[in-house]
């Protein structure tokens, strides 16, 4: 559970909120990182960059948002940048041109933060259930129904777009 002052301390750039937002996030973003990346020097330079990020962000954070999720949905993306960049292969989704992709997106970013990371790690990284539990450190019936909640939410998109 987050620290309900842990926000308010952050945009007024109190330095020791940072510190305990780290040690109690940093190590399921590690995971995160880690499973993604498999290299923990590059696993080391993305959570110091989500991290980074969020001080120099720190005074647009939303009161209300849970940092937790806002963390391990930076890690997932900085980790996705960086595969881009390098060239890895991803998932195969609809070319970023398209009105099918844009309209994928303009779904996902509506979803909750974690429905994202659950529907993103089990449907275009290929992470099994278990694996998606383990990485955000949920049960795995948690994993199922947030899984599932993001496929009921998307699904007339996902079938409109052939993703099913």
């Amino acid at each position: 559970m987050q620290d309900p002052n842990i926000v308010g301390q952050l945009r007024k750039g109190d330095g020791s909120a940072l510190k305990r937002l780290y040690r109690n996030t940093a190590d399921r973003a590690y995971l995160l990182a880690m499973r993604m990346t498999g290299d923990p020097s590059t696993t080391n330079k993305v959570i110091q960059a989500v991290f980074e990020e969020l001080w120099h962000k720190r005074k647009t954070i939303d009161p209300l948002q849970d940092l937790s999720s806002r963390i391990l949905r930076e890690t997932y993306v900085c980790v996705r940048e960086l595969q881009k960049e390098k060239g890895v292969k991803l998932c195969p989704l609809p070319d970023p041109s398209t009105h099918q992709y844009q309209t994928l997106l303009e779904k996902l970013v509506k979803l909750e933060e974690t429905e994202q990371l659950v529907y993103l790690l089990h449907t275009a990284d290929g992470f099994s259930t278990r694996e998606v539990a383990r990485t955000l450190d949920i049960s795995d019936e948690a994993a199922t129904t947030l899984h599932a909640r993001a496929l009921e939410k998307l699904q007339s998109e996902v079938f409109e777009i052939g993703m099913d």
